[in-house]
């Protein structure tokens, strides 16, 4: 899916973010949309 995918790349530069709770929101995402695309995939 690719909107999952775009998605990572843009929590992917969040996670980088100066903001401490930014990063951490970002990271939950990114795994959240990681385990949904394996499912999909699977």
């Amino acid at each position: 899916m690719y909107c999952g995918e775009q998605a990572i790349d843009a929590l992917l530069k969040r996670v980088n973010d100066f903001h401490r709770v930014v990063r951490i929101y970002a990271s939950n995402a990114i795994k959240k949309i990681e385990e949904r695309l394996e499912l999909e995939n699977s």
